[in-house]
């Protein structure tokens, strides 16, 4: 019978320089989503297409990626959340509300002149 092969983790998943933790798993998605733009842009620009438009895509879906998975995890894990978890959730909506308003403002002004 051949044994399984793993990778085994790692001793330490953090990096700390002074108050910064840096995790190896933001690490590694910030590589992923560097290589994935790369490599779309470039297939993108060989069509025809525009690279700004790859960019944009990109940013947007990064965002809504991160808190489609943060909305995830909440609700699969609602039993885990601390006593005050409604003072995140409200500033999470105050904070939200205004960036999609200034974002709304910012396009309205590009696109409409």
């Amino acid at each position: 019978m051949v044994p399984l092969l793993s990778i085994p983790s790692p001793d330490s998943s953090t990096i700390e320089l002074g108050p910064l933790s840096i995790h190896f798993y933001g690490l590694t998605l910030l590589a992923a989503i560097a290589a994935a733009v790369v490599i779309a842009g470039m297939r993108w620009t060989r069509r025809g297409g525009d690279w700004d438009l790859i960019f944009r895509v990109a940013v947007w879906g990064v965002a809504f990626g991160i808190i489609g998975a943060r909305l995830y995890h909440v609700v699969t894990s609602w039993d885990e959340l601390p006593d005050e978890w409604w003072y995140r959730v409200y500033a999470g909506v105050i904070v939200t509300t205004i960036v999609v308003i200034t974002l709304l403002w910012a396009f309205s002004r590009y696109f409409s002149g």
